[in-house]
């Protein structure tokens, strides 16, 4: 598992996407270095932004689950790229830290949830690009 995780993130740092989705992953996991909850609700998502990117998300996370119970590797890094212009959307135009308390932890909860997928992979923060 460990040998065909680093591959696949050799071939990937090789691609043109390598470098945005490893940033936006860093962003996702700064925002969220003080939080450990977990999960989101649907219902508290209010701006096109964040539902464009739970949706991407919601689109990504079964195949990705699959693929990597198969250890097709490369085949999540893929997958994750498609999360680099919704991510990058919603952290251009969404607050996340604002004052009403269940959407501000819906948003970390669903930032959450991306960062765990990706962290089965790798761990964005440890990656540097040069």
């Amino acid at each position: 598992g460990l040998y065909k995780k680093a591959l696949a993130l050799k071939e990937f740092s090789e691609s043109g996407e390598f470098a945005n989705v490893v940033q936006l992953l860093v962003r996702t996991g700064n925002i969220l270095k003080k939080y450990d909850g977990q999960g989101y609700s649907r219902s508290l998502l209010v701006d096109k932004h964040e539902i464009g990117l739970e949706k991407a998300f919601s689109a990504m996370e079964g195949r990705f689950l699959e693929d990597y119970a198969a250890e097709r590797y490369l085949d999540c890094f893929k997958l994750l790229e498609q999360l680099e212009e919704p991510l990058d959307s919603f952290f251009e135009n969404v607050m996340v830290m604002i004052d009403d308390a269940a959407i501000r932890e819906n948003r970390l909860g669903l930032l959450a949830q991306i960062r765990n997928l990706g962290e089965q992979l790798f761990v964005a923060g440890q990656i540097v690009i040069q």
